[in-house]
């Protein structure tokens, strides 16, 4: 098909370029792609801002600049086509509001064109020279989280600016379920055959935190536009690397599996993944690079209304005991602090006694991560009045069977008198009538939205409504009534008439 394009004069070369990569695209087949995928270096534009009396003069930044753009062609080798550039005021403002707030990501997109822009700032404060780096992915149309370092020698700034676009740096690679292991992935790297230097390697090493993406792309494999979308709740955990990964090329119809490295997934959804991948879409997996900090958890209800759900329980697995540990309650604000030494915690949501979720959560790589669950209010509400129902009737079981007892003991003695006294007082006791309405009331006040929930709920009440006619039968108040009225039949009766005295 190449062939066949024909040759047309122009002043816009990489217009041509692009529509013969375009038609070459279209006939790859997929073991082609993958080979590409794998020899495709990073094109990197940065973007250097510069503040402050000593570090914004011409002379400074050109120095910088260029030291810089040594460093990092010195470590990344042929990994990063690097291009850099001064910041022009779009690229300044965004800096200025990274540099002066706590802001999540910028509301700003880079220009098109490469694979990553690097936002670089370097700007002098009283103690120093404050440096901040920032990645923009151009596949994923996504931010990273900034890294800042503060610079004492001034002279110091480019080696110590380069050491810093390796800590932002996020690898990209496409994944496919492990054919051998269905609880992990096989990560292909992006420029995995590339001959990287000692600073930057296509693959990362073990216990790295990727997220994946599921990618709609048209039938040349370019992405469309807002078609990417994360895989909800899942994180990608990188084991141990292949020990010839970027060492050499794979044999015909190996997939490139000498290039690939597995993942252990974590997940709150038992196959997150397709056991293939669908044509037109394609599994892409960004690295995570976390800070060792903490997770905040916002408990809402899954509804428009996102109210706040204070008094949920998180619990982790001890990892020596494999026993559970509780490790918060969320607030009243819905907000629980989840923080550990793994790269990833699975945590158990607990309402009560009900288990209502098992997410995955990366301390340090998401910061703030909004939970959207089932409102069990009513239930736990439901739960807190039938255990005040329940006490009180185990209350009014026992003094039943005590005043029974006593009856019984009063009708063998012929106290009848005092046997009907205490019958009075055991009528008085609240039935099943009473309890039932009890229950009744407690029920209209525990009513839910949500299906689930509501079947849950109904289906305490209705225990609680056996329970009732277990203990409260009225079989045992009519067994006593009647042992009672027998007892004044017999003391009525002739045959128990006192004897009329002798000679009358």
């Amino acid at each position: 098909m190449i062939s066949r394009i024909p040759l047309i004069r122009s002043s816009r070369p990489a217009l041509l370029l692009g529509v013969a990569l375009a038609a070459f695209t279209a006939t790859t087949t997929g073991a082609e792609e993958s080979r590409l995928w794998r020899l495709a270096p990073y094109r990197v534009r940065a973007v250097l801002a510069f503040e402050g009396p000593s570090v914004a003069t011409d002379r400074f930044a050109a120095e910088t600049t260029r030291v810089f753009e040594q460093d990092v062609r010195r470590n990344a080798g042929s990994l990063w086509r690097l291009e850099t550039e001064p910041a022009g005021l779009e690229a300044r403002v965004v800096i200025a509001e990274m540099n002066d707030s706590a802001a999540g990501s910028p509301d700003w997109s880079p220009p098109a064109g490469p694979d990553k822009t690097w936002i670089l700032s370097v700007r002098e404060t009283a103690r120093g020279v404050e440096l901040m780096a920032c990645e923009y992915d151009h596949t994923l149309l996504l931010w990273g989280a900034p890294v800042r370092e503060e610079v004492v020698a001034i002279d110091e700034t480019p080696i110590r600016l380069s050491a810093l676009t390796r800590k932002v740096f996020a690898r990209l690679a496409r994944f496919d379920l492990d054919s051998n292991d269905s609880s992990q992935v096989r990560l292909a790297y992006r420029g995995a055959s590339m001959a990287g230097l000692k600073g930057v390697r296509p693959e990362a090493g073990s216990g790295v935190v990727f997220k994946p993406f599921l990618q709609k792309t048209d039938r040349n494999g370019v992405p469309l536009d807002e078609s990417t979308q994360p895989t909800p709740w899942t994180y990608l955990l990188t084991l141990e690397p292949p020990a010839d990964a970027g060492e050499s090329e794979p044999s015909e119809g190996d997939a490139g599996q000498s290039h690939s490295q597995s993942a252990k997934i974590y997940s709150n959804s038992p196959r997150p993944f397709g056991a293939r991948r669908r044509g037109g879409v394609e599994q892409i997996a960004l690295a995570a690079h976390g800070d060792g900090g903490q997770a905040t958890l916002r408990l809402v209800t899954k509804d428009a209304a996102e109210t706040p759900l204070p008094g949920y329980t998180a619990i982790v697995r001890d990892e020596a005991t494999r026993k559970p540990v509780p490790i918060g309650v969320s607030n009243s604000l819905g907000e629980i602090t989840i923080t550990g030494d793994e790269p990833v915690i699975r945590v158990f949501l607990v309402a009560g006694d009900q288990t209502v979720a098992i997410l995955p959560v990366a301390p340090g790589v998401d910061h703030e991560l909004l939970v959207r669950l089932p409102d069990e209010r009513p239930r736990l509400t439901a739960k807190i009045k039938l255990s005040a129902i329940e006490e009180s009737l185990i209350d009014q079981v026992a003094q039943r069977k005590l005043l029974e007892a006593n009856i019984r003991s009063l009708i063998e003695e012929d106290a009848l008198e005092e046997a009907d006294r205490q019958m009075q007082n055991y009528d008085a006791l609240p039935g099943r009538p009473q309890f039932n309405r009890m229950i009744d009331s407690a029920e209209q006040q525990c009513r839910s939205k949500d299906p689930h929930v509501q079947r849950r709920v109904d289906r305490m009440f209705e225990d609680a409504r056996a329970v009732l006619a277990i203990y409260l039968d009225a079989r045992a108040s009519l067994e006593i009534k009647e042992a009672l009225s027998q007892a004044h039949r017999q003391a009525s009766s002739p045959a128990n008439s006192p004897a009329p005295p002798a000679g009358e």
